[in-house]
């Protein structure tokens, strides 16, 4: 059976906590455990930020943090793995929520603006096909930017290991032309054209759905590689949703493949109409990486969530059956 591209290794781990607060907590404690860790290997780190209400939670306790005083923010880049297709200045824009909850504070920590990658508005772009192919667009330009940061090293030593690598290049072309339907496509080489993502946020939705890839939809399979896959393997790295069962009904959202070009990745679950869900991502995360099917994909599709290096399911015992 084909392993989905680019899956990670990373065996899914839950962590329950007691509270919305208590997890909050933690998860900024390990976060900034590893911005603080990339920053003395390489030159820059690389985050994907998540909305909804844990991920929200999250960053406001992120931003209250005594530690975030003490990092250059100055080489931290944030993305989204999703966004709704709707105005600058709508309230529902993922963007909008963090730059409240936490971007703005950094900025006054010395975090440039320009590195927050925010998915294009309905009032600046064309359309939805355009915003995916915008934000395709951007991740290739910063695949491959986290150069190893230079140390001098005693005299007969060898170079410092880079934990995990970095591929890509900022050269690298769209293939183009997939068929897809409003994805941003990158070549054909076995390196994805999108930043190795550092840490990557994650909510679920009650379905279990993750960023805007949705249950019973093809898009959750766009990129694997799987005999399903309607791209057949070609590194589709956006996708325009132009009917989301959730409101608003445009959106744009990254490819499970771009998710999993995450060293690591956080779930942050809460609510008890995702005990359901939380069941099956639980259920799902004892299965081997390489026994994953498109249908397993297709009913939930945060069960093909891995990072290369860890996956952490943090949940509040609410949301836990």
């Amino acid at each position: 059976m084909p392993k989905i591209n680019n899956i990670g290794e990373s065996t899914p781990t839950l962590i329950a906590h007691p509270s919305r607060e208590a997890l909050a907590s933690d998860a900024t404690t390990r976060i900034l455990d590893v911005i603080e860790h990339v920053l003395t290997e390489r030159t820059v780190a690389h985050v994907s930020l998540t909305g909804g209400t844990m991920g929200i939670a999250t960053l406001r306790a992120w931003a209250q943090s005594p530690r975030v005083k003490d990092i250059d923010w100055s080489r931290v880049h944030f993305w989204f793995s999703d966004e709704r297709f709707v105005p600058e200045r709508d309230p529902d824009r993922n963007d909008g929520q963090a730059i409240e909850a936490l971007l703005a504070d950094l900025v006054d920590l010395g975090f440039p603006v320009e590195n927050a990658h925010r998915m294009g508005p309905s009032d600046v772009m064309i359309d939805v096909e355009a915003a995916a192919e915008h934000y395709a667009y951007e991740m290739r330009n910063f695949a491959g930017s986290a150069e190893p940061v230079r140390v001098e090293m005693p005299e007969g030593a060898s170079e410092l290991p880079l934990a995990g690598g970095h591929g890509g290049s900022a050269s690298q072309q769209s293939g183009g032309g997939c068929g897809c339907g409003g994805c941003g496509c990158g070549g054909g080489s076995d390196i994805w054209p999108v930043p190795i993502f550092d840490v990557t946020l994650l909510g679920m939705g009650p379905d279990g759905h993750i960023a805007s890839l949705f249950p019973n939809r093809q898009q959750v399979l766009l990129g694997t590689g799987l005999p399903e896959d309607p791209v057949d393997g070609a590194k589709a790295v956006t996708v325009m949703v132009k009917d989301s069962p959730k409101p608003p009904s445009e959106r744009v959202s990254v490819t499970l493949p771009v998710i999993n070009n995450s060293r690591h990745i956080f779930f942050l679950i809460t609510g008890g109409n995702k005990q359901d869900a939380t069941t099956r991502l639980l259920k799902g995360a004892q299965v081997p990486a390489e026994d994953i099917t498109a249908d397993m994909l297709l009913e939930t599709p945060a069960i093909g969530a891995r990072g290369q290096k860890q996956t952490l399911i943090f949940a509040t015992e609410e949301s836990l059956a």
